[in-house]
Parts: structure tokens; C-alpha cells; sequence
């Protein structure tokens, strides 16, 4: 049996530092293999998750 895990990342009022998280993840050969969930905590301004959904088109939105 082989243990799966995921970068799990919550997010309140993220700032561009977000960004440039999931952009090292993304990059990083030891990780970039890995489920990366990206939650909402309740976040009322949308440009930074608008932001990573443009950028990496296989992140899921809500309702979307």
C-alpha cells in the first residue's frame, strides 16, 4: 500500500506571498507531484485566488 499526501495550504486575506509559494511548489521537482489544495478561509477579496486560478488552470474554484 503506498501513503499518499497533499500540500494542503489554508489561505485568509492572502497577499502576493501566495502566489509565490505555489509558484516554488510548483517548481520544485520533490513536490510538483503532489495533490496542492489551496483553501479559502472566508476570504472577502477574490484577485489573489482569481490570480492562482488564471495562472494554474488545474486549480478548482467554487462552483467551477
Amino acid at each position: 500500500m503506498s501513503n499518499k499526501i497533499a500540500i494542503l495550504i489554508p489561505a485568509y486575506e492572502p497577499d502576493r506571498h501566495l502566489l509565490s509559494l505555489v509558484a516554488e511548489i510548483e517548481e520544485e521537482q520533490n513536490l510538483k507531484d503532489l495533490p496542492l489544495i489551496v483553501v479559502d478561509d472566508g476570504t472577502k477579496e477574490q484577485t489573489i485566488f482569481d490570480q492562482l486560478h488564471a495562472k494554474y488552470s488545474q486549480l478548482s474554484a467554487p462552483g467551477g
